[in-house]
């Protein structure tokens, strides 16, 4: 059996980060009884077969490993530590190798890590921060981590950068937009560029419906739109010259070609609503709390709304798609993982605080 992808699970006890590698193997029995239509769903499809294995961090101060995971490069993998902005370096076999990175605005310093990206016929890793906009680059040796340049990021308005990639020999940028008109009509989009030498924006090629939003009324009684952070957001992954969109109202994704320009669809119609249930509430209300009680508009609308959005990030990888169902309190998780060319579904059970 091979390794075809790699998932990662952290911990926040001690220092320990695990790795999960997803192995190609057989339909195991199902092990628990469902009590819904969507645990049905899930527990009914075959299960891949999963191994672990542990990074030793031996650093006091990392106490969680949390957020974005690149895995592109054969053998090495790269993790973010939020605590203080930190890059790791690790083997596949759980050796770490390189630390850079700390919170700060010099070089090789961050006031916030939001992406990452890397190419791998360049040894390059690609690290994004909103708040500095800027790009640093790194060149990625066999035990190390080498500063190569920083890129500044233009003033792009209201036009909010989300992410950049290269695609064969072209920049691309994904850009965020809201914005709300005085007759209360509201703009919201996620606007896909090409980028300039300079990265600055120039052809558009593709337009993507934003996120979930949720009226809010400020001090003065004025009604505004924000993004709700608890309700369906539109998600996207890069791989291989294509991009991966989708909201998670469903399970319906879309494929930009940026060779062919052309978009393909693949709908999931068959599995059930993820409804909204008093537990998932109670549990919600208690880990949100300080969110709920500071924003008395996200307490109510979810109390109301009857589903749940499946997942909150996607990963595209050769053929498979990786969906992580979005867990609200439960003592198992799973990831699915839909084969593009066959269509076929399957699912990994994963521990409750796992992030991909």
């Amino acid at each position: 059996m091979g390794c075809i992808a790699h998932l990662f699970y952290m911990k926040t006890i001690y220092t320990h980060v695990i790795i999960i590698l997803l192995l190609l193997g057989c339909s195991k029995g199902k092990e628990v009884q469902p009590s819904s239509g969507l645990e049905s769903y899930i527990l009914d499809l075959p299960e891949v077969e999963v191994s672990k294995t542990k990074i030793d961090i031996d650093r006091e101060q990392v106490s969680s490993i949390l957020g974005t995971i690149e895995n592109s490069i054969p053998d090495k993998v790269f993790l973010i530590d939020h605590n203080v902005w930190s890059i790791f370096m690790a083997k596949k076999d759980g050796t770490l190798l390189d630390q850079k990175g700390r919170q700060g605005r010099g070089p090789g310093e961050y006031m916030g890590i939001n992406d990452m990206y890397t190419y791998i016929d360049e040894s390059v890793l690609q690290v994004f921060d909103k708040k500095l906009k800027r790009l640093t680059y790194y060149d990625i040796t066999e035990d190390s981590l080498k500063l190569s340049s920083i890129v500044h990021l233009p003033d792009y308005g209201q036009y909010y950068l989300q992410s950049v990639f290269k695609s064969n020999d072209n920049t691309v940028g994904i850009f965020r937009v809201l914005r709300q008109y005085e007759n209360m009509e509201v703009e919201n989009k996620l606007y896909v560029h090409y980028l300039d030498e300079e990265f600055r924006m120039k052809e558009k090629i593709l337009e993507i419906e934003g996120s979930e939003l949720i009226e809010t009324t400020g001090i003065d009684g004025s009604k505004r739109f924000r993004e709700n952070i608890f309700g369906n957001e539109t998600v996207w992954s890069f791989n291989n010259g294509k991009l991966f969109y989708s909201n998670a109202e469903n399970l319906n994704f879309k494929v930009f070609n940026f060779n062919t320009k052309n978009i393909s669809e693949h709908k999931i119609s068959d599995i059930p609503e993820y409804i909204n249930t008093s537990e998932t509430i109670d549990f919600m209300m208690k880990r949100y709390s300080s969110i709920f009680n500071y924003n008395p508009e996200y307490e109510a609308y979810f109390k109301q709304r009857k589903t749940l959005p499946y997942f909150s990030h996607i990963y595209a990888s050769d053929k498979f798609l990786y969906i992580p169902l979005t867990n609200y309190g439960n003592e198992k998780g799973h990831v699915l993982r839909f084969n593009i060319e066959t269509r076929q579904m399957e699912r990994i059970e994963i521990p409750p605080n796992f992030y991909m």
